[in-house]
């Protein structure tokens, strides 16, 4: 349970992130660096192996990204 007001308060977050803001596995990736991909989405996909838990969009990321992760194939 992540408490009551969780989406309107992700949306007042969301509100003031400025527009041209990337993630910073955006920028490695765009610099031609290494990913933080394994202890990001090929983490959760790990503890979904483990726990069960369905995990779609992180396996498809990690899939994709996984050729990159350290650094320009």
């Amino acid at each position: 349970d992540l408490g009551t007001g969780i989406v309107a308060r992700v949306e007042a977050l969301l509100d003031v992130v400025p527009p041209a803001m990337t993630s910073y596995m955006l920028n490695d990736l765009t610099r031609g660096g290494r990913l933080e991909l394994p202890w990001l989405s090929g983490a959760v996909v790990q503890l979904r192996s483990e726990l069960g838990v369905p995990t779609p969009v992180h396996r498809v990321v990690a899939a994709a990204l996984a050729p990159y992760a350290d650094g320009p194939p």
